[in-house]
């Protein structure tokens, strides 16, 4: 490869260092560091009188060094080397004050004799005294090279033994040096693959940089270690609950908690989340120094290292306290309809100890008549009282009539509340079925989340096969190289050619050097690149995209959940013609044109069509979408399915309507007064006994 590919791939090689990759912030790479196979630390040196290194501290360590060292991390930082490593060499300390004193770099094989290792080392300058060290164990390649060496040796010997019999070692030269020619196109065609892999690498950043942007934008979202210390919170998190960013950061989750809910809540969530499982619900928080409570939707993933392990979780909340306000008051107003039944009961036990007296008054009119004919000379006054008696029979008849069409009344409308608690049932059912839909598709999840794990098992063999691949290929060229010094000594004429084939097998070496840093680069990328797609398609709110010119072109699950439409039916089709119902086209597409000028939109109702034909009501939140340099791309739309709150809110307008209406035509005067004594109620009825209009 020559010199020019080379330089092209490190600066390449350092773009990809100095750019971001981060998707929610700077200090996001200490998990990465803390899991990197390297063993790396943070030292701060220690000098004597005459300036010369004679200890230091361990300030930080990832968990290979501890691990290497058979120490936890809380044994090893802040204590000195020499109280945890019974002998270290002094090449080290000189190694490390030449970095410290100079402000230079250093690269360098050793060996250590305490451990019987060979390494790696690279050494850096973080600050005065602090210097960056990380050791990677060749000892395996090493002793390997060692044995080689021998065997060579032994393989030289022979070979000259019978050199005298090679006449012409020209032909297996040429055969060497088309070799090389070969493995140098290989290698440019693979950097080619390479530059156009970081091209897209690029582009993929960008995108999920702009979704992460987005879903910060509309959403509460928090990031905790495995054990729920707070890593990063953004914007709105801080705004809601009333804390300023630096003091959340190292404090734990618990500080929100309202003290209203019970422990077996948080108890489920975390078994949910530590098991692996994504957890879903409602949770009631406290603001900072107030007696103010907010209820979100709420949704926990735990994420993963190579290895399984959870490293972190993450969550995004949802503010739905209005929604939970409006169920409580729609309570209140079932509540009021249970006191009016209970009333309405009450009313109809008069009624019938008023039926019960004009029984009474019947049997009293029989036994009058059986004594009329005791008290013949008592008839015309008998007479006069008993058609007293039978006008008064006559009310009682009427009365009872009424009251029989009252009853018929109240019949009917218990009737209509039977209906209504039917329906109510048949709403739960759904609920409940719908909760176990959502179990299920959880369950799908982790499945899922399994299948990629062990898709990250089988890319980690095929790594460490590659890697094999790669250690056989160096030891293939450099048994050529060998020949190739063998061959120089019997062809004195080609020395300039071995000098320029050992140049490009130097660069070659470089060039793999940087190459598995370039690789571990573009790994961080994808592992990134997968978290955020994957946090963005399971995330509880609906997600959709459209372009510039209005075709969808981002649909995650939940959206898929509440309209019933496949990612594949609708990428690529009109969002606003086909999806969105005609009485809102207009509106809807004035609010996307809007943010494809820039001018964004926050909490607008509108429905969409659902697969099975019904309308779905969503709360939308519009971001406009830009590419790297600024230029509007498109729309993303960020939502909450508010269908179940708008289906109460009509059952409770519904119901008021009724009680209103048998209020105002109820039997009985009703009338009502404000807290300052004046009246604010006044039924037809009042209106009937008093004379006095509402």
């Amino acid at each position: 490869m020559g010199k020019s590919s080379y330089e092209e791939l490190e600066k390449e090689l350092k773009e990809l260092k100095n750019s971001d990759i981060r998707p929610l912030k700077e200090d996001h790479y200490e998990n990465f560091f803390d899991n990197m196979s390297e063993m790396v630390e943070i030292i701060e040196l220690i000098y004597d009188k005459n300036n010369q290194p004679i200890d230091f501290y361990i300030r930080a360590i990832n968990t290979s060094f501890a691990n290497f060292l058979g120490k936890t991390k809380k044994q090893l930082v802040n204590k000195k080397v020499s109280s945890v490593v019974d002998k270290i060499e002094e090449n080290w300390f000189t190694s490390f004050a030449k970095v410290d004193k100079t402000g230079k770099p250093l690269r360098f094989k050793n060996y250590g004799a305490a451990f019987d290792k060979y390494y790696f080392v690279s050494v850096w300058k973080v600050s005065k005294k602090n210097i960056g060290v990380s050791f990677t164990d060749i000892t395996k390649t090493e002793k390997d090279k060692i044995k080689l060496n021998k065997k060579l040796k032994n393989e030289t010997k022979v070979r000259a033994e019978a050199e005298f019999l090679v006449k012409d070692g020209k032909l297996e030269l040429y055969q060497t040096i088309n070799s090389l020619d070969t493995a140098q196109k290989q290698i440019t065609s693979q950097n080619k693959t390479k530059g156009e892999n970081s091209w897209e690498l690029r582009k993929i950043k960008a995108e999920l940089e702009q979704q992460s942007f987005y879903l910060n934008k509309v959403a509460i979202v928090s990031e905790t270690d495995a054990d729920f210390n707070i890593l990063f919170v953004n914007d709105n998190f801080c705004e809601i609950y009333g804390y300023p960013r630096e003091e959340l950061i190292g404090q734990n989750h618990r500080i929100l908690k309202s003290g209203k809910q019970p422990e077996a809540f948080f108890t489920d969530m975390i078994t949910t989340i530590v098991s692996g499982g994504v957890f879903k619900g409602e949770v009631l928080n406290k603001r900072n120094g107030t007696e103010e409570y907010y209820w979100m939707d709420i949704t926990i993933m735990p994420f993963k290292d190579l290895n399984g392990k959870i490293i972190r979780f993450v969550s995004i909340m949802f503010d739905i306290s209005n929604q939970i306000k409006q169920k409580e008051i729609l309570l209140n107003q079932a509540d009021e309809l249970v006191l009016a039944n209970k009333e309405l009961a009450f009313q109809y036990k008069e009624k019938e100890k008023r039926a019960d007296e004009l029984v009474l008054a019947n049997k009293e009119l029989a036994f009058q008549n059986k004594e009329k004919d005791n008290r013949a000379d008592e008839l015309v006054l008998a007479n006069k009282e008993l058609a007293f008696q039978n006008k008064e029979k006559e009310k009682r008849a009427d009365e009872l009539s009424i009251a029989d069409i009252e009853l018929a009344f109240q019949y009917k409308e218990k009737e209509k509340r039977a209906d209504e608690l039917v329906l109510a049932n048949k709403e739960l059912a759904f609920q409940n079925k719908e909760k176990d839909n959502r179990a299920d598709e959880l369950v799908l999840a982790n499945k899922e989340l399994e299948f990629q794990n062990n898709e990250k098992e089988k890319r980690a063999d095929e790594l460490a096969i590659a890697n094999k691949e790669l250690a056989f290929q160096n030891e293939e060229k450099g048994k050529r190289a060998d020949e190739l010094a063998i061959a120089n000594k019997e062809l004195a004429f080609q020395n300039e050619e071995k000098g320029k084939r050992a140049d490009e097998l130097a660069i070659a070496k470089k060039e793999l050097i940087f190459q598995k840093e370039l690789d571990s680069y573009r790994s961080e990328a994808e592992r990134v690149a997968l978290e955020l797609t994957l946090l963005i398609d399971t995330a509880n709110a609906p997600i959709f995209g459209i372009d510039s010119k209005g075709l969808v072109n981002e649909w995650n699950q939940t959206s898929e959940k509440i309209t019933g439409f496949k990612k594949k039916e609708v990428f690529g089709k009109e969002l606003v013609k086909t999806y969105i119902t005609k009485d809102y086209q207009k509106s809807v597409k004035k609010v996307l044109d809007d943010a494809l000028l820039g001018k964004e939109t926050a909490n607008y109702e509108f429905p969409l069509f659902s697969k099975d034909g019904e309308r779905v009501m969503v709360l939308l939140n519009s971001s406009t979408r830009r590419d790297a340099n600024g230029k509007i791309t498109g729309v993303l739309g960020v939502g909450q399915d508010i269908s179940e709150m708008d289906k109460l809110r009509t059952v409770s307008e519904s119901i008021a309507k009724e009680l209103r209406q048998f209020i105002e035509t109820a039997n009985a005067p009703i009338f009502g007064i404000d807290s300052k004594g004046l009246v604010n109620e006044w039924n037809q009825t009042s209106e009937k006994i008093t004379g006095f209009k509402k």
